[in-house]
């Protein structure tokens, strides 16, 4: 074994044991160590062999006395899981499933799925009046957006709408 002694400028230099200047220190230093590995590895050795449970579906709930804002978790949630900005929609499963959690059917109203000479339309768009404002869906076959927008004087969507009901035998 080599042993290589530093003056002490050489020590401060290049990090000698001026930085630790007692034993008491070192000690102390080595027994948090020492405990700290302990501590961790009894820790660590429990956790390796957990497996952790990631929730597919995040839970949202639907608050009625909320705002739109506290609620559009839940609407957005309801709307991907009724098929929304997937092919082969089924518009009249979101209603449904919105009033199941909810929502007011009576306000909610959307654009027409189909145009006035039949041919499917590109995107729909959905929303319901909820105290003052209104949660907004628009989607297609291939997305599925959402937003909270202040209610107008004619409603929360402007244009030609659709006042929905669960008879509604629409696909988008």
């Amino acid at each position: 074994m080599r042993i290589l002694l530093l003056s002490r400028k050489g020590q401060r230099r290049f990090g000698g044991l001026d930085s630790v200047r007692n034993i008491q220190t070192q000690k102390a230093i080595a027994i948090a160590l020492v405990l700290g590995g302990l501590i961790t590895g009894c820790t660590a050795a429990e956790d390796l062999n957990a497996e952790t449970e990631v929730s597919e579906s995040p839970e949202f709930f639907f608050y009625p006395t909320g705002s739109a804002s506290s609620n559009l978790p839940v609407f957005e949630s309801v709307m991907k899981e009724s098929g929304a900005g997937k092919p082969n929609h089924d518009l009249a499963e979101s209603i449904k499933l919105l009033g199941e959690t909810g929502f007011s059917i009576e306000a909610i109203t959307h654009t027409a799925v189909e145009s006035k000479i039949g041919a499917s339309v590109d995107s729909v768009s959905l929303a319901i009046a909820f105290k003052g404002e209104c949660l907004i869906a628009q989607f297609s076959e291939t997305w599925l957006t959402t937003t909270v927008a202040e209610e107008l004087a004619s409603g929360c969507l402007i244009g030609e709408v659709v006042k929905a009901s669960l008879e509604t035998e629409q696909q988008n």
